[in-house]
């Protein structure tokens, strides 16, 4: 083969190899990935307590220098792509909608990136398709995207699901109990051991007292009869 047919298919597969790091659509670039987690999945309606989610980067082999921001974004009504939240280098974590019910964390340092929000008893509003967006550049100053989707569902509780979680909430009111009867014990124990419950150390302090306040009325009466001899 000739040297100049060489020259253009080396060419060709260095833009094949590296041509990933720009890609807007694959979720990977050369070890590099945006991972998204959800919890839960499936929003029971007037039931669901919270959502969280998270973004960030793994990077396990340091193919990124620096990330430019980190986006969430999910689909309207009109399968249109609204913004979530988002974080950047310039600007802190902060939510674009959902203002009454979303709080929102997250950092662009690598490497603990993290872009995370908690839904306050999430709806059918939150379910929706949802994608992370991570902006960055790599080692070699190129910019790239990484981008994950991910789809919460929702539904409308069933009798079953809701004598379910009925359940729980008397579960976790029997721990709560048990945890308090518990700490009651322990004060209890505490005050015994400091001897503000102890019915002798108690009843010794009374008469205590009640012998300092006869002595102070035979003061005060010692006190009267010295002035009557005075003015014999």
């Amino acid at each position: 083969m000739a040297p100049q047919a060489v020259l253009p298919s080396v060419l060709a597969l260095l833009c094949l190899c590296t041509g990933v790091y720009s890609a807007s659509v694959p979720t990977t670039a050369g070890g590099a990935f945006s991972r998204m987690l959800v919890r839960p999945q499936l929003i029971d309606e007037d039931l669901t307590e919270s959502m969280e989610m998270e973004c960030s980067l793994d990077d396990s082999l340091h193919i990124v220098s620096h990330i430019v921001s980190i986006v969430i974004l999910r689909q309207d009504g009109q399968n249109k792509n609204i913004l979530v939240a988002s974080v950047t280098s310039f600007d802190p974590a902060k939510p674009a909608v959902d203002y009454g019910s979303l709080a929102v964390f997250g950092s662009v340092d690598l490497p603990r990136n993290h872009l995370k929000l908690v839904w306050d008893h999430p709806g059918a509003t939150q379910a929706s398709n949802y994608t992370c967006e991570i902006n960055a550049i790599d080692a070699f100053a190129r910019p790239m995207t990484l981008l994950t989707s991910y789809a919460v569902t929702s539904r409308v509780p069933t009798t079953e699901v809701m004598i379910r979680h009925i359940r729980q909430l008397e579960n976790r009111v029997d721990t709560l109990e048990q945890i308090l009867a518990a700490q009651n014990n322990r004060l209890q124990e505490l005050e015994k051991a400091a001897g503000l419950l102890d019915p002798n150390t108690t009843g010794k302090e009374e008469e205590k007292y009640v012998d300092d306040d006869d002595d102070d009325n035979d003061d005060d009466d010692d006190d009267d009869d010295s002035k009557e001899e005075e003015k014999k």
